[in-house]
């Protein structure tokens, strides 16, 4: 996991963020609106002469039988496939992180001998997204690899830190690790994966379109 950013430097962290996010905001729709006009400018070459109104079976067996084309459509609805797969990723994984914050901060009653079955789920899914670390380097709390610590363990320390917090009672770098609006690196990096394949396919899309054009 990445070294959580020092507050020092998290204003210019957070400026990059939100310049990327500014940025791959408008990327999106474009390279939609392109593989979209690559679909139609295949089918277009596929179906002949200017007018005409082939059927479509006909018109795939023309796709068969040019490979410049049949590849271009392939990878422009790949690209279609990857920026659904890009946006369903977010929206999902962000409510998952969001959901096991409620559970952890909100939900939890810190008590040690009372975890139910929701609250064990949340910090199930906090550990995914790596919140767990986030926390213990903000508390003081990292963890030694060479000391390796159970998670039970882990999580009561947590909890007994959130529950110290809750009472006014804890150190001030947990408090302020909570105010960070702080991404998980799991999100990020799925996100970016995507989308970079979504960007790929669809340079490759065009490149197949100029063979059969210009070749």
């Amino acid at each position: 996991m990445a070294r959580p950013t020092p507050p020092r430097f998290h204003k210019i962290s957070q400026n990059a963020e939100r310049e990327y996010q500014a940025y791959s905001a408008q990327v999106s729709p474009i390279a939609r609106t392109l593989a979209l006009t690559a679909i139609a400018v295949v089918w277009l070459f596929a179906n002949g002469r200017p007018g005409s109104s082939l059927a479509s079976v006909v018109v795939l067996h023309r796709l068969e039988a040019t490979p410049s084309l049949q590849f271009a459509l392939a990878l422009a609805l790949g690209e279609l496939m990857a920026d659904l797969l890009q946006y369903l990723w977010g929206s999902m994984a962000w409510a998952s992180y969001r959901w096991s914050l409620e559970q952890i901060l909100l939900n939890d009653n810190f008590d040690p001998e009372d975890l139910p079955i929701r609250i064990r789920v949340g910090w199930g899914f906090a550990r995914l997204f790596h919140i767990p670390r986030y926390f213990e380097y903000h508390a003081g709390r990292q963890v030694i690899s060479e000391h390796p610590v159970s998670w039970p363990t882990r999580r009561s320390n947590l909890r007994e830190s959130l529950r110290l917090l809750a009472e006014a009672d804890s150190p001030g770098g947990l408090e302020e690790a909570l105010q960070i609006p702080w991404a998980p690196l799991l999100i990020n990096r799925v996100s970016l994966i995507l989308f970079i394949t979504k960007i790929t396919l669809l340079i490759l899309c065009y490149i197949f379109l100029g063979k059969f054009l210009f070749l």
